[in-house]
């Protein structure tokens, strides 16, 4: 009995110094950065965009592709970032937004 409440005021000690401290700060600052990390590399894995504007010779997607693979991905998404962020767009407004490109691009016959 005695150890346990040995151990329940070392642990509240403990908790209060790692508070006072601002580790717990820095702890859910890293794991913010980790999920962001994680997000970007989800985002570029699973995101696809075909870009398919042929000109006589040139297929522009191959030529994308060569020089900044999944640069099309990339500006779909800070552009998307960007009018939530920036112009406070609802996500449930981008939604509708982005599929309404979707089908005006696929009846264009871009994507």
């Amino acid at each position: 009995m005695v150890t346990l409440l040995l151990q329940s005021r070392q642990g509240r000690k403990s908790i209060l110094s790692i508070l006072r401290s601002g580790r717990i700060g820095q702890a859910l600052e890293w794991a913010n950065i980790l999920a962001l990390m994680m997000i970007g590399s989800m985002t570029a894995t699973l995101v696809t965009f075909n870009l398919t504007i042929k000109t006589k010779t040139v297929d522009v997607q191959k030529i994308l592709n060569n020089a900044f693979p999944g640069i099309l991905v990339l500006i779909i998404f800070f552009s998307v970032y960007w009018a939530m962020k920036k112009k406070k767009i609802s996500a449930p407004v981008m939604i509708v937004v982005i599929i309404g490109f979707c089908i005006l691009a696929s009846a264009l016959g871009i994507a």
